[in-house]
């Protein structure tokens, strides 16, 4: 099935462009319950630190599936 590159890249392109406004607001609430309570003395929970490691390991994971295409 001979579909071309635009279709393909709609079908993906829409729903990433639908989460955008959820995964920056996952990224500001982790920034408020790790970055401001570590600022202000507080502890947080474990799963906080956890979390943030593995938006860490994934973001290094898409730079380097970038840097492969190109």
């Amino acid at each position: 099935m001979r579909g071309g590159a635009w279709p393909a890249h709609s079908a993906l392109g829409l729903p990433v462009a639908a989460a955008g406004p959820a995964l920056l607001w996952c990224v500001a609430y982790l920034d408020d319950r790790l970055g401001a309570r570590f600022v202000r003395g507080e502890r947080t929970g474990a799963w906080v630190l956890s979390a943030a490691l593995l938006a860490c390991g994934a973001g290094a994971v898409f730079v380097v599936a970038c840097a492969h295409q190109l």
